[in-house]
């Protein structure tokens, strides 16, 4: 019963990543993020390829790109937003 339980746990769990935008995908996206911000203040010098043909970038320049299209991608959301709440669609 308790490895059935567990089972079904797991599968739930699993399940809540399939919306890419969903609370597990945000929370994996956040740990993964502090994760690198630790590793960033640990090695600075680090490079990583994050594309085969892509230029070194260290974690700190990822850092930075990423907390960039967040910013924008939040700007975006909120001018939505801004617009279905003119149309009276909020």
């Amino acid at each position: 019963m308790a490895e059935e339980f567990t089972a079904l746990r797991l599968l739930r769990e699993l399940g809540d990543f399939s919306d890419p935008t969903g609370p597990a995908a945000r929370l994996q996206t956040e740990t993964l993020a502090e994760e690198l911000r630790r590793f960033a203040e640990e090695h600075p010098e680090a490079t990583f390829r994050i594309t085969e043909d892509g230029s070194e970038q260290t974690a700190a320049e990822i850092l930075a790109e990423f907390e960039a299209e967040n910013k924008a991608l939040a700007a975006l959301k909120e001018a939505w937003a801004a617009e279905r709440r003119k149309m009276g669609l909020e």
